[in-house]
């Protein structure tokens, strides 16, 4: 049996070791799709950051679509590899092996939605912050990269290539940053501290880092934290996935609308503002959802030997 001291020690590791496997397999997969992309595209990642997005050619941007497949496995087999160390059974130990059940879907997504009106007051209050001028010169570039990046993938947006995208844009970076933040990180933070909270307040800040967007910092530490709450609350990873998968979906769907139906996408638009009806009523679902979430009984057990 180890004592306090052991514990503390054990867990402290186990984060650095959760940290490093990450760095290890992002960098790895990052160097297996620039071979593969400049065998297959004759494109090299690193020269498609220096394009602006409405130059892209399609062999361009389907390189950078095919790139991102790798980001996602670079998100599993570090989380795979953390489970086997960690003695584990990787489905077992993500609760993968759980399935949602309707009602935490629903209120799930109640909840989470009806939030949108309150982040998107984050992301203009976010942007509002005055830095200094070393700093603002980081983050404009931080920002222009990150959106140049999703408006490379989104310039071909129509017919099959919308399904490509709902793919590479929604559910496979769902699938990857759940199971390895929320499955793996949240658990190996949890188990450390014996603090529940605390575990997903630093995983929802090392979520929103590992993004790179800081000007979005706040809102998607918020957004992370929601996310942290309801897989603790409903005891399914599948369902944070599905709700992160269709947060990214309606960027996808709202390009997609203005590319094909000439139209303004509405609320689906990321410049979108919100009255206060729609406020008000938006905090009305979410307070209701949110409190019969807090009723759920399958709540998540981080803790592990």
């Amino acid at each position: 049996m180890q004592n306090n001291a052991q514990r503390r020690l054990t867990g402290g590791s186990h984060f650095l070791i959760t940290i490093g496997i990450f760095l290890v397999f992002i960098a790895l997969f990052f160097g297996i799709s620039e071979f593969l992309t400049s065998t297959i595209f004759d494109v090299r990642l690193s020269d498609l950051k220096k394009i602006p997005a409405e130059d892209f050619t399609r062999d361009q941007a389907n390189a950078l679509k095919f790139s991102q497949i790798f980001t996602t496995l670079g998100f599993v087999f570090s989380a795979i590899t953390c489970a086997i160390l960690f003695k584990s059974n990787f489905i077992k130990f993500t609760n993968l092996n759980r399935p949602p059940a309707p009602l935490s879907i629903v209120l799930a997504i109640g909840f989470f939605f009806g939030l949108m009106p309150l982040i998107g007051l984050l992301i203009e209050f976010n942007a509002s912050f005055s830095y200094p001028t070393e700093l603002v010169e980081l983050f404009s570039t931080l920002e222009k990269a990150n959106d140049n990046l999703y408006a490379a993938i989104l310039k071909y947006n129509t017919g099959t290539n919308f399904i490509v995208n709902i793919l590479i844009m929604s559910i496979l970076p769902a699938i990857g940053e759940e199971i390895f933040f929320r499955g793996i990180l949240l658990r190996v933070l949890t188990n450390w501290t014996k603090n529940v909270h605390l575990g997903i307040l630093v995983t929802s800040v090392v979520f929103a880092l590992l993004h790179f967007q800081p000007y979005k910092f706040i809102p998607m530490v918020v957004m992370a934290v929601i996310f942290g709450y309801i897989y603790y609350r409903t005891g399914s990873l599948w369902v944070p996935i599905i709700l992160h998968a269709l947060n990214n979906f309606m960027v996808v769907l709202g390009d997609w609308i203005l590319k094909t139906q000439d139209s303004d996408p509405g609320v689906l638009s990321p410049d979108y503002e919100f009255t206060v009806g729609p406020m008000i009523i938006g905090l009305v679902v979410a307070l209701g959802a949110g409190y019969l979430l807090l009723h759920q009984r399958k709540k998540v057990d981080f803790s592990y030997e």
